[in-house]
């Protein structure tokens, strides 16, 4: 189990996956239970070269059945996520239908898309909207840019479907194992962090992020191909827009009510539930540090703090506020330097 540790919780056997409670991974740990011997003789016979290349003969193809099932669940979290964000059908047909008629250019068709009022679309709808433009006969190498850049859910793009916008926006194969793991890093602990990942990799290549992983929105779009993709200031605001109407740019504040009741602060959540009536220390201000510490301590030990804790007065001043990142602040600290 030490060499698991010291491996990162690796598999002892293949160094790849994640060690479980016996320090093996699932099929690793299958075909040492098919031995039928101990751990110690096995490991006196074999080295771990012999071991992982014995396991991988007589596992392969389910280890890849299993990564391959895996990741397909990763996909459809993420399309999950990601698809609330894009023109919702019946506003993505009416645009198609005005895009075959009305004149255009590359940055014109990134203004449209912006004054329908939801410039993101699906790698699907992105297909669509690049095969009505070949359609029309039209050829500036920027219409990919423009379609694929607000694609939001680049893993789907493709290079038949996407031609040249699969090369600057997507990924070049979700297949590669690498490409897996960066993907499975935007699964958050609940649905809220991932749509906060799926917006940090929509930004990720077009804003400047400072060394604590946060996104410098004043700079604009500083991306390699901001000169082909038109993505403008207004696209970018209406970005962060959305992510304060989604949720995941600023944290809930879970409110609880103080009242100074005598040599007591009595204190209710919002549901009316009363996390306790707290005794003021002598000499100490009913509503002072010790108030927030023990209300802290009170509702994290019964479970009821899912947000930002914040103390207030019965006439709504505020006492103390928790400091708690928003959602999307924890998951840029958390992929800080995963750009790919």
């Amino acid at each position: 189990m030490t060499a698991a540790t010291q491996q990162g919780g690796l598999c002892l056997v293949c160094l790849t996956y994640f060690g479980h409670s016996e320090g093996c991974c699932s099929v690793c740990l299958s075909y040492i239970k098919s031995l039928h011997r101990s751990w110690s003789s096995i490991i006196g016979e074999y080295s771990p070269e012999e071991l992982s290349a014995a396991v991988l003969q007589q596992v392969p193809t389910w280890r890849e059945r299993q990564a391959a099932e895996q990741f397909a669940q990763t996909f459809v979290t993420l399309d999950e996520a990601s698809h609330q964000l894009a023109m919702q059908p019946q506003m993505f047909g009416h645009f198609k239908r005005n895009l075959k008629t009305s004149e255009v250019s590359p940055e014109s068709l990134a203004r449209q898309m912006f004054t329908f009022g939801r410039p993101l679309i699906t790698a699907a709808q992105a297909k669509e909207l690049l095969e009505t433009l070949r359609g029309r006969n039209e050829t500036d190498y920027k219409y990919y840019h423009v379609v694929c850049s607000r694609v939001v859910d680049p893993w789907n793009l493709n290079a038949n479907d996407h031609g040249l916008g699969h090369c600057y926006y997507g990924y070049l194969d979700t297949f590669d194992a690498d490409t897996q793991r960066s993907l499975a890093k935007l699964i958050g602990r609940s649905d809220c962090e991932t749509l906060a990942a799926v917006f940090w990799r929509l930004i990720c290549q077009r804003v400047r992020f400072d060394s604590a992983g946060l996104p410098q929105w004043s700079d604009g779009n500083v991306g390699a191909c901001a000169a082909e993709n038109f993505l403008h200031e207004d696209d970018l605001k209406f970005i962060r827009d959305e992510m304060i109407v989604q949720g995941v740019a600023e944290t809930a504040d879970v409110l609880v009510t103080c009242c100074h009741v005598g040599d007591t602060v009595s204190c209710t959540t919002m549901p009316g539930v009363e996390l306790g009536s707290f005794e003021i220390p002598s000499g100490k201000d009913p509503f002072g540090a010790w108030l927030s510490d023990s209300v802290f301590q009170t509702a994290k030990a019964r479970g009821v703090i899912h947000g930002r804790l914040c103390l207030v007065k019965p006439d709504d001043e505020v006492i103390w506020r928790e400091d708690v990142p928003s959602p999307f602040e924890a998951v840029c600290r958390r992929l800080l330097g995963n750009t790919e």
